[in-house]
């Protein structure tokens, strides 16, 4: 209320004191409500927040699952290349022996049949192989002999020749051998 006479308002009588005494009910009123929203709206954030965590918790699980089961189909597939390769290397290993063995028993039977070709018996080999070299070209083949002891028979008929000698027999042997060679190896 004012006084009369005086200019300034006394705190009974200030119009801004009591509409703030009269507005602070609903001043408190408002603040409740705002808080009551913001911590709603915390607690929607959070959980939100939770969600979002836990969703992405999910995917990180997903991509790692992903990730070991694309591992171990490239370490499959890393470990299969590795024993196709192992597998190719001891085939052409094995193929490389067999060859040497087969090289070896070759030389070794041309070298045994050279050498027959020096004994005394080697002229009776001479009618034999020019018999198979008539059988190849047909019967009447000119044939004369060749080389060391004359082991190497030759043959021609008209345009045809063949020639049959200490390399040529051991191959044929061993072509008619070839099952039972084969069969050394398993």
């Amino acid at each position: 209320m004012l006084t009369r006479g005086t200019s300034a308002p006394t705190p009974e009588g200030d119009p801004q004191a009591a509409l703030a005494g009269a507005l602070a009910p609903a001043a408190d009123a408002l603040l409740a409500d705002a808080r009551e929203a913001a911590d709603r709206a915390l607690a929607a954030s959070a959980g939100d927040d939770r969600r979002r965590v836990e969703q992405a918790r999910a995917e990180a699980a997903a991509i790692l699952e992903q990730a070991r089961a694309d591992g171990a189909r490239a370490a499959r597939r890393v470990a299969t290349a590795r024993v196709a390769g192992a597998r190719r290397e001891a085939g052409g290993l094995v193929l490389a022996a067999k060859r040497q063995a087969y090289e070896s028993l070759r030389r070794a039977a041309v070298a045994a049949l050279r050498e027959l070709a020096a004994t005394p018996g080697a002229p009776a080999l001479a009618p034999r192989l020019e018999d198979l070299v008539r059988q190849r070209l047909g019967d009447g083949a000119r044939v004369r002999r060749e080389g060391p002891g004359e082991l190497t028979v030759v043959g021609e008929l008209d345009r045809r020749a063949a020639v049959l000698g200490p390399e040529g027999l051991v191959d044929q042997a061993l072509e008619a051998m070839g099952p039972a060679i084969e069969g050394l190896w398993s």
